[in-house]
This record gives C-alpha cells, structure tokens and sequence, in this order.
C-alpha cells in the first residue's frame, strides 16, 4: 500500500480469470477455479508469476524490490 492506502503491488494465488486466461489462453474456461500464482499493480494489470507465493517469497520480493528502487534507508 502506498501513503494513501492504495495498492501498489498485490500478489494473489487464487482462481483469478485474468490470470487464468493468461496462463491458459483459449482453454482458459476448462481451468476456472483452478489456482494461478499472479501478481496485480495499481493500474489494473495482472501478471503471472513463476511461484505460489509463499510469506518467504513475498520479504525476499519485497526486500529485493526496495533496494532496487533506493526506497530501502
């Protein structure tokens, strides 16, 4: 969440039809309530990641991702 509340970075694993329409393309509707590992933004946009995301997953993304953006003091 940003200063606002806002969401900047969502990771999600549950049955999302956008990501399972990525991830599955035109067969995406045989595979509706299936779990696909994905991540939001805060524009909307969804992207498939490589792994569920687990909480040891998520502090090394989120310590990786502040550094790399000098947001890390």
């Amino acid at each position: 969440l940003d200063e606002n509340n806002i969401i900047v970075w969502g990771f999600d694993n549950s049955p999302d039809r956008r990501a399972i329409k990525l991830f599955y393309g035109i067969n995406w509707k045989a595979h509706q309530h299936k779990e696909v590992p994905h991540q939001h933004d805060a524009n909307g946009n969804v992207t498939l990641t490589s792994t569920l995301m687990t909480f040891e997953i998520f502090v090394e993304w989120l310590f990786d991702t502040l550094c790399d953006e000098d947001i890390l003091l």
